[in-house]
């Protein structure tokens, strides 16, 4: 039995169901409007913001795989076979599971363990150990170090140049109160979306949900909104790490607004963009790759949420003069003589036809679709949306919103002393 499914749960919480029984396997995920930047909130009536130390987000996600029974969450999908997972993002936080079997019971802790917290001053102390050898690990990883320098270059306002996991001496600084005041006022189901792809019946998840999920009040929320020039902060970032060829980040602000749906829409015309610009059938790339600039094709990045959205691209390179200058005149002489209809034919073709076969993925499918509902996105409204995005509204989105003047170079330099 094949079919997709939204539902709105009497509790609040939005439930999306891709069946897909040809595959042997389910794939869960309950995704949290909460996330790394979200450090400054109030409810509707509140006077002021409440402010949170940096990376409590991520901290609150660690935390969640403690029960009060004192056997570890990771140890319980064990006993079932599957395997399990949580990731913290700039807006959002989210847990999962894939199984090929026992679904039941894996969906089961899966949303037990998220709706019972359980914080203790001990248990917190014990985490920020842990958390700080991230935070180190972060440090250590050049790819993550090339990233973060262009969010510190374009960014000055709205917090998503802080490392998602926060410092170490905001993180010494969280307690259990601060904890449960997040978890009261974001862990809603309201504010939830649990979206299930794979071999699994809709009958069995209704079951669970509606042994769990009890209805609450609504979530009553306000995050925090921020002024952000246009312009970046810094054109450059530079650092020495443990590399062998340079590693170039190159970041573009571009114009955004504090509704999530609009930006998720503005990133899939950027998404097409980028490959219009960089991708693997560019001029840009065809240009470097012969003229042994670059060995691999360059990768991108749209990242967006309320108030940001942006385009990041990056590349291994050893003549990081060349990568910037050419791919500013790749944008430029879009700018000036436009895309060709070829082009732009065969690169939407290739966007969409990946978009089609992705949907054979239940992982794919499960996170695709709780991203989009997060955003206030239906992702069935995606393939018309590609569909009808055309040359001109292309080549009106590069002119509009891909400035020098917002853009920012980050380079992880090889530290020498190390060779």
């Amino acid at each position: 039995m094949s079919g997709c499914y939204e539902i709105k749960h009497s509790s609040g919480l939005k439930i999306i169901l891709n069946l897909m029984s040809e595959h042997s396997y389910a794939y869960a995920v309950l995704g949290v409007r909460y996330g790394s930047s979200n450090n400054e909130f109030k409810k509707h009536d509140d006077d002021s913001f409440l402010s949170c130390p940096q990376g409590i987000a991520h901290f609150l996600e660690h935390k969640m795989f403690e029960n009060e029974d004192g056997e570890d969450t990771f140890q319980k999908f064990a006993r079932t076979g599957a395997l399990a997972n949580a990731y913290t993002g700039f807006d959002r936080t989210c847990y999962l599971f894939s199984c090929s079997k026992n679904f039941e019971e894996s969906l089961k802790i899966l949303l037990d363990y998220v709706t019972h917290p359980y914080f203790t001053n001990e248990n917190v102390e014990k985490e920020k150990d842990i958390i700080v050898q991230e935070i180190k690990m972060c440090q250590d990883n050049p790819r993550w170090q090339g990233y973060f320098g262009v969010l510190n270059g374009l960014y000055s306002q709205i917090p998503i140049f802080n490392d998602t996991a926060g410092t170490e001496e905001s993180i010494r600084k969280i307690t259990k109160e601060d904890l449960y005041k997040c978890y009261d006022m974001f862990y809603k189901p309201d504010n939830m979306v649990l979206s299930i792809s794979g071999h699994f019946t809709k009958k069995e998840v209704l079951k669970i949900v509606d042994n769990i999920f009890t209805k609450q009040d609504p979530s009553d929320i306000v995050n925090k909104t921020y002024e952000e020039p246009i312009e970046a902060v810094s054109k450059k970032k530079t650092k020495k790490m443990s590399v062998k060829i340079p590693l170039i980040h190159i970041g573009y602000k571009h114009l955004a607004s504090n509704s999530l749906r609009d930006n998720y829409i503005k990133s899939v015309k950027h998404q097409l963009a980028n490959e219009l610009i960089v991708g693997s059938t560019s001029e840009l790339f065809g240009y470097l790759y012969y003229k042994g600039v670059i060995s691999n094709p360059i990768g991108y990045e749209v990242a967006f949420g309320p108030g940001y959205l942006m385009s990041v691209f990056g590349v291994e390179t050893k003549h990081e003069e060349e990568v910037t200058k050419g791919l500013s005149d790749a944008i430029d002489k879009i700018k000036k003589q436009g895309i060709s209809d070829d082009d732009f034919v065969a690169v939407k073709k290739s966007f969409y036809g990946r978009h089609i076969m992705e949907q054979d993925d239940p992982e794919i499918v499960a996170e695709n679709y709780m991203e989009a509902s997060l955003y206030d996105y239906n992702f069935d409204d995606l393939q018309d949306l590609v569909l009808n995005i055309d040359k001109t509204e292309i080549e009106n989105l590069i002119k509009e919103t891909y400035y020098d003047q917002s853009s920012c170079v980050s380079v992880i330099n090889p530290n020498i002393e190390t060779y």
